[in-house]
């Protein structure tokens, strides 16, 4: 049989997951159409407002995804970590170089264009983290102890908590964009994916309940629920010495989280304040401002 040498980038694709990309893309467009529509810019192709400037960027995205595609898989994995060093280095520099937008210097200004370095390091992380998890010096003990037990090796952990922890840490405090830093804690998934222990994530699920309580529920209410609660789970263990120090520890972690999530929100921006109200539907919400996204 003749060999076909003919190399075709769109043959592996998937296409449902392509066509519910775009569906959600064009869902994006309409809503921002929507959400700053203009009387006097009625033409949703109108490049002198957001969504044609959207359209342009929705355009050169697909552009870009096209060239991609045509790349060689191992260009991404010899150049992962350059990638995400040079998106670092932009990362730290651009609180100091560049354009401040609504109180937050994390763009760099081209004309009348910006670019967020910050947006490429999601990409950079992803490549990076991704090379590190399938390296070939660990393949060796991969195939020895299981893909399953990859990250009891503690060494490793650490090597992938700081790949993702770095950018989050850079944007959160140099940029100020909370909301951006958020999307890198996303990335744990992944590492559980790889044999994380189900633990760390019980542990986040229970932070992040507490953080909600915290925001509705007065601090005094669950301080004595916490307690009631560290109380009651003495009476269904064994009561060694270790697990009555274990249980004290997760019942003061847990009510120094509810205090600190009081105490962050009162140091946080006002929009930022907004942003958490509207989502848990505190006080009274402007369905034309701030609350349009909920409308």
């Amino acid at each position: 049989m003749k060999r076909n040498d003919t190399y075709n980038p769109f043959a592996n694709i998937d296409k449902l997951c392509v066509l519910f990309y775009f569906i959600l893309v064009l869902m994006g467009w309409l809503n921002i159409y929507a959400a700053v529509y203009n009387e006097e810019h009625k033409n949703i192709f109108d490049m002198s407002q957001k969504y044609g400037k959207q359209l342009m960027w929705i355009g050169t995205a697909a552009v870009l995804a096209t060239i991609i595609l045509f790349i060689d898989a191992d260009f991404y994995t010899v150049f992962a970590y350059m990638f995400y060093g040079i998106l670092l280095v932009l990362c730290i520099a651009v609180p100091f170089v560049g354009r401040e937008i609504k109180g937050s210097k994390s763009w760099f200004g081209f004309g009348g264009f910006g670019i967020q370095p910050a947006e490429f390091m999601k990409f950079a992380t992803n490549l990076a983290l991704a090379k590190f998890l399938s390296n070939a010096n660990l393949e060796v003990d991969n195939v020895r102890r299981g893909i399953s037990n990859f990250f009891k090796k503690y060494r490793n952990t650490i090597i992938a908590l700081i790949i993702i922890g770095f950018p989050l840490i850079i944007i959160k405090k140099l940029q100020d964009e909370t909301g951006l830093a958020i999307v890198f804690a996303a990335f744990v998934f992944t590492l559980y994916r790889e044999g994380l222990s189900v633990n760390f994530l019980l542990v986040g699920f229970v932070a992040a309940v507490l953080f909600v309580l915290a925001l509705l529920v007065d601090n005094i209410y669950l301080f004595v629920i916490i307690g009631s609660l560290c109380g009651l789970s003495l009476l269904f263990i064994q009561r060694t010495r270790g697990n009555i120090f274990i249980v004290i520890l997760i019942g003061i972690a847990a009510c120094g989280m509810v205090k600190g999530t009081s105490t962050m929100y009162e140091k946080l921006e006002e929009h930022q304040k907004v942003r958490i109200d509207v989502l848990l539907g505190r006080g009274t919400i402007n369905l034309k401002k701030e609350g349009y996204n909920v409308n």
